[in-house]
C-alpha cells in the first residue's frame, strides 16, 4: 500500500505568502512595496537583505522568516542551514527540517529522521507549537500508514490520526474514521 504521499512541498510563487508574513512583522523597515510595478523577485532581495541583517542580531524570528523564504524559492541547502540553527528552539524550523528530510528536498530522504523530528515537534509543550503540532501528528500518521521511517501499522496511523483529530485537523479525522471503517 505504498505511495508517493508527500508532506506539504512547496508550490511555486509560495515565496509570495512569505514575504506577506516579512512585512507583517517587519512592516517599518522598508519591505512595503514602494510602487504596485515592483516585481516579487525585487521584494524578495529587499526581504532577503533586511533578514540576513537581523540574522546577525540573533532575531530568531528573522532566521525562521529567512528560512521560510529560502525555502518556497527552492533554496533548500540555505534554508536546512537557517532551520537546523533553530530547530532546538523553533518548532516551526524543526517541522520544516522533518518535511526536508521526509521529502528528499534538497537532501537525501530520511525518515527516520524525519519522523523523530515530527515527534519532537509533537512533544513541544508550549504554545509556540501551536497547529502545527496537529499536523505532525496528522504526517506521523501518515509515515505509519506507509512505513516511512517506522514500521507499517494501520493501528498506529489510526491512533495518531485520532489525536490529530483531538487537535482539530480534520483531515486526521477524515484519515482516522476511513481507516477505521477499511479494518473493520
Amino acid at each position: 500500500m505504498k505511495s508517493d504521499y508527500k508532506t506539504e512541498a512547496p508550490k511555486k510563487h509560495s515565496s509570495a505568502k512569505v514575504f506577506s508574513a516579512i512585512t507583517d512583522v517587519y512592516r517599518d523597515e522598508g519591505v512595503n512595496p514602494t510602487s504596485h510595478q515592483e516585481s516579487l523577485a525585487t521584494l524578495v532581495e529587499r526581504a532577503e537583505r533586511l533578514l540576513k541583517g537581523r540574522t546577525e542580531g540573533g532575531d530568531k524570528q528573522a532566521i525562521f522568516l529567512l528560512g521560510q523564504l529560502y525555502y518556497y524559492e527552492g533554496r533548500y541547502a540555505e534554508a536546512e542551514r537557517s532551520f537546523d540553527g533553530i530547530k532546538d528552539n523553533d518548532p516551526r524550523a524543526l517541522f520544516q527540517l522533518a518535511v526536508m528530510y521526509y521529502d528528499g528536498l534538497g537532501t537525501a530522504k530520511d525518515h527516520p529522521r524525519a519522523v523523530d523530528y515530527m515527534r519532537r515537534v509533537v512533544q513541544w509543550n508550549s504554545p509556540e507549537a501551536g497547529s502545527i503540532r496537529y499536523t505532525a501528528l496528522y504526517h506521523i500518521g501518515i509515515a505509519y500508514l506507509e512505513g516511512y521511517g517506522v514500521q507499517q501499522s494501520n493501528t498506529e496511523a489510526e491512533s495518531y490520526w485520532l489525536l490529530a483529530a483531538d487537535e482539530g485537523n480534520p483531515k486526521a479525522c477524515v484519515k482516522a474514521q476511513f481507516t477505521g471503517y477499511v479494518l473493520l
